[in-house]
C-alpha cells in the first residue's frame, strides 16, 4: 500500500508539473530532506500569504516577509518546514522569513516542504529607483501629477526602436531623444509592474560622428541603472521608457510617446569578430582591421585582434569557424581599389595567432563544423570547369580532393553545423568580368544552392537548386546554429546591372528561409526597418536560447540606419569642397561602380558609415509561419554599443567562444574532441558520449 501511495503521488506531481524560468512559472519540486525523500506533493500545505507583492525602494532598509505553513486540517507546522526560494537572487530566505535584496526586483516562488506535502506563496519584489547622481544639485522633478505643458512642448525618443529585445548582458544602451521646446530639466522614467525607475538629468547635447552638432540629448545607463532593469526584467514583461520634460520652475510637464524594451532570459555568450574598414580622420592603411569582442565579459573593450600596424597594409574580410579556433583573413595593399590580382587570403590559427605558410586565393571560405577542412571560392575565376577549392582546415594545405566541381562558377559559401550540407551563391552574371577583373564578389541575379557532404566518404554531392532567382539577387546565406533555417541577402533585380549588384547594395534587406527543399522565404520588416540602409551580411549567433517557451537566437548584420543622433547618415554633409551633399553608398574606385575609377583615388567624404546592429528572430514564430511565407519572426535591430561610432564596421561574424593568443581561459574543445560530461567546455555544442558534437 504504501508503494502504491507514493506512486500516485509521483504521478500526480508529474502530470502538474510546468516549466521555470527565474521563478515566474510553478514547478513540482523534490524533497529536500523533510519526510520520507520522495516526490514532494504540491499543494499538500497552505502557505500564508500565498500571493503577495513587496516594495523596494532603493537606498531604503528592504522588505522583510514572513510566511506560515499549515497542512490543510490547520496543523502549523511552520516551525518544522523546510524552506526555500525559486530565485535566491532575489533576497535570502532564513527559515519562514525572506529578507529582500537590495537592488533587484522580480518573481519567484517561496516553497515549504513538510513530510512529503508542499505548499507555495507567490512573491512579486518591485523595485522603485530615483537616480539623482546624472544630475547634481538639479530641483526637484515635479510630481506625477504636476499639469501637462502644451503638446508643442513635447520631448520626443529617438533611440532606442520601440519594441527593441535585448540580452541582459548588453550592459548598456543609450537613451537619445528631442528636448522640445523650453525645457531644461528631464525625468527618464523606465515603467512596468515591477520596475519604476526615474532618471533626473539636464540634456547633454550630442555632437555625431562627424563632428556636428545635433538638437538632440543623450544619457547612457550607468551599470547601476542597467542592473536594475535587466536583472528585474530578464525573461519577463517589457519596461515602458518615457521622457518627461519641465522648467526648472516646474510649472508642467510634457512627456513623450512610451517605448517598450525587453530583456531576454539568457545571457548571450560567444566571440564577435568584425572589420573595422575606415576611421574617420584615420591614417590610410594604418587604421582599421579586424575586431573581436568577448559577450561573455563584462565590460570590456572591443580587442584590436588583426591590425594593421605600421605594415601599409589593409586587413578585412575575414572567415571564421564556428568553435573559434581558426580564421581566413583577407589583405593587400592599403589602396582604396577594388582589384582581387593583390589580394592574399591566409589562414590562422586564432589562439596562437600563428598563420599557415600557403596564401590562398582571394574569395570566400566556409569551415566545417570541426574546421578540419575548409572551403574556398575562385576569386579569380581560374578553375574550368568550375570548382571550389578545398583545403586542410589545420595546415592550410590542398585536401583530397582539391576541388570541389559547382557546375557553374559559385560563390559565397557556409557550412551547416552538423556538416551535412553546404548552401552557396551561384550568379547569373559576375559584374567585374565585364570591366576586365575577375573577382567574385560583384555579381547580379544570384541563385542559392546546396550539396550535400558524407561525413564517412568525405565526397560532395552533385549542386542542386534550393532558391532560384527570378531576377532578384540572393546572396550572403548562412545557416542557423540548428541548421534548420537560412537567412540571407536578397536584392531587386530592377534598374540597372550596378543597382542590383550583391556588393554594399544600399536596398539590401534580410530574409529567413527553411533549409527544407520547397520553403518559402519569410520577409523580416522588423529587422530591416524602413528605407534603404544597406542591410549586408546578416550571421546568426552561435546558440538558440530560450524565451518565454519559444527558440530565439540573435543575429547581426551592417547598415547604414541612422544610429539615433549619433551616426547621421540620412543628413547631407559637406563634400569637401563647399558642397552640401547627399550621403552615398562609397565603393573602391575600381568596381563596377565606378569603371574609369584609379585605384588610388581616395574615398569621398560623403560616404555612408556602416554600423553593426542586432536583432533578435523567434524561430518558435518562424515554425509557425515555414509553409506560408507570411508574418515577421524578427524583432527591432539596435546597434552594438562596443563597437567605434567614427569607424565603418561590417562583416561581424560569430564563434561558440574568444579564444585568445595563449588561450588564456583554457580555450575549448572542438567538435569531435574529448571532453567530460560532467564540465564539457564544448565550443558551442554538447558533450555526448565523452565526445564534443553538435547540439
Amino acid at each position: 500500500m504504501l508503494n502504491a501511495r507514493w506512486l500516485m503521488i509521483a504521478l500526480l506531481v508529474v502530470a502538474g508539473r510546468g516549466c521555470s524560468c527565474n521563478g515566474r512559472e510553478p514547478q513540482g519540486i523534490d524533497d529536500p530532506g523533510q519526510g520520507d525523500g520522495g516526490v514532494v506533493l504540491t499543494g499538500g500545505l497552505q502557505v500564508t500569504p500565498g500571493d503577495v507583492t513587496l516594495d523596494l525602494n532603493v537606498g531604503v532598509m528592504p522588505p522583510k516577509q514572513r510566511f506560515t505553513a499549515r497542512t490543510k486540517d490547520g496543523q502549523d507546522v511552520t516551525q518544522m518546514a523546510s524552506w526555500s526560494i525559486d530565485d535566491p537572487g532575489l533576497g535570502i530566505l532564513t527559515q519562514n522569513t525572506l529578507s529582500v535584496g537590495a537592488d533587484r526586483g522580480g518573481v519567484t516562488l517561496v516553497r515549504a516542504v513538510w513530510r512529503g506535502l508542499g505548499g507555495t506563496a507567490n512573491v512579486r519584489v518591485r523595485l522603485r529607483a530615483i537616480v539623482p547622481d546624472a544630475c547634481p544639485g538639479c530641483p526637484a522633478f515635479p510630481p506625477d501629477n504636476a499639469p501637462p505643458c502644451p503638446a508643442a512642448r513635447a520631448p520626443a525618443l529617438s533611440y532606442p526602436p520601440d519594441g527593441t529585445l535585448v540580452p541582459p548582458n548588453l550592459n548598456v544602451i543609450e537613451t537619445q531623444f528631442d528636448p522640445g521646446t523650453g525645457n531644461t530639466l528631464f525625468e527618464i522614467d523606465f515603467s512596468n509592474k515591477l520596475t519604476d525607475v526615474r532618471i533626473e538629468t539636464r540634456c547633454a547635447l550630442i555632437a555625431d560622428s562627424r563632428k556636428l552638432s545635433t538638437p538632440g540629448c543623450g544619457y547612457e545607463l550607468s551599470q547601476k541603472v542597467w542592473d536594475y532593469l535587466a536583472l528585474t526584467n530578464r525573461g519577463g514583461d517589457p519596461v515602458t521608457l518615457t521622457v518627461r520634460a519641465t522648467d526648472d520652475g516646474g510649472s508642467c510637464v510634457a512627456a513623450s510617446p512610451g517605448r517598450g524594451l525587453s530583456f531576454s532570459a539568457e545571457n548571450l555568450e560567444g566571440g564577435l569578430y568584425y572589420w573595422q574598414s575606415v576611421t574617420l580622420d584615420g591614417v590610410p592603411g594604418k587604421t582599421g582591421g579586424i575586431y573581436r569582442y568577448d559577450f561573455g565579459k563584462r565590460g570590456q573593450p572591443p580587442d584590436p585582434f588583426l591590425t594593421p600596424g605600421n605594415s601599409n597594409r589593409c586587413i578585412g574580410c575575414h572567415f571564421l569557424s564556428r568553435d573559434g579556433q581558426k580564421m581566413t583573413y583577407g589583405s593587400d595593399d592599403a589602396d582604396s581599389d577594388d582589384e582581387y590580382a593583390d589580394i592574399n587570403a591566409t589562414l590562422i590559427d586564432v589562439g596562437s595567432k600563428v598563420s599557415a605558410p600557403q596564401r590562398k586565393v582571394a574569395g570566400f571560405q566556409a569551415f566545417s563544423a570541426d574546421h578540419k577542412l575548409f572551403l574556398s571560392s575562385d576569386g579569380n575565376g581560374a578553375n574550368h570547369p568550375p570548382a571550389f577549392f578545398l583545403y586542410d582546415g589545420e595546415t592550410g594545405v590542398a585536401s583530397n580532393p582539391p576541388r570541389v566541381p559547382t557546375d557553374e562558377r559559385a560563390t559565397q559559401p557556409d557550412w551547416s553545423p552538423d556538416n551535412s550540407s553546404v548552401v552557396f551563391v551561384r550568379p547569373h552574371l559576375f559584374l567585374n568580368g565585364l570591366f576586365g577583373g575577375g573577382d567574385d564578389d560583384h555579381f547580379i541575379g544570384g541563385s542559392l544552392f546546396t550539396m550535400t557532404y558524407d561525413t564517412g566518404l568525405h565526397t560532395f554531392s552533385k549542386p542542386q537548386a534550393f532558391l532560384s532567382s527570378a531576377g532578384e539577387n540572393n546572396y550572403y546565406p548562412a545557416y542557423s546554429p540548428d541548421g534548420a533555417y537560412v537567412i540571407f541577402n536578397r536584392a531587386p533585380g530592377t534598374g540597372s546591372m550596378v543597382s542590383q549588384d550583391g556588393f554594399s547594395n544600399l536596398k539590401a534587406q534580410a530574409l529567413l528561409v527553411s533549409a527544407k527543399p520547397g520553403a518559402r522565404p519569410q520577409e523580416l520588416p522588423a529587422l530591416n526597418g524602413t528605407g534603404a540602409v544597406t542591410n549586408s551580411w546578416p550571421r546568426w549567433s552561435p546558440v538558440i536560447q530560450k524565451y518565454k517557451g519559444h527558440k530565439l537566437v540573435w543575429v547581426t548584420f551592417s547598415s547604414t540606419r541612422d544610429y539615433g543622433f549619433r551616426v547621421r547618415n540620412s543628413i547631407q554633409v559637406n563634400d569637401g569642397m563647399g558642397n552640401h551633399v547627399d550621403q552615398v553608398n562609397c565603393f573602391p574606385p575600381d568596381s563596377p561602380q565606378n569603371p574609369n575609377g584609379n585605384h588610388g583615388d581616395p574615398l569621398p567624404k560623403n560616404c555612408h558609415q556602416p554600423q553593426i546592429w542586432m536583432s533578435a528572430i523567434d524561430l518558435t514564430l518562424a515554425d509557425q509561419n515555414v509553409d506560408v511565407g507570411t508574418g515577421d519572426p524578427s524583432l527591432p535591430a539596435f546597434w552594438l554599443p562596443f563597437q567605434d561610432k567614427n569607424a565603418h564596421n561590417h562583416i561581424a561574424q560569430w564563434a561558440a567562444r574568444v579564444v585568445g593568443p595563449g588561450n588564456p581561459d583554457g580555450g575549448c574543445i572542438p567538435f569531435g574532441g574529448t571532453c567530460s560530461e560532467a564540465n564539457s567546455n564544448c565550443c558551442g555544442g554538447v558533450c555526448s558520449g565523452g565526445v564534443c558534437s553538435v547540439p
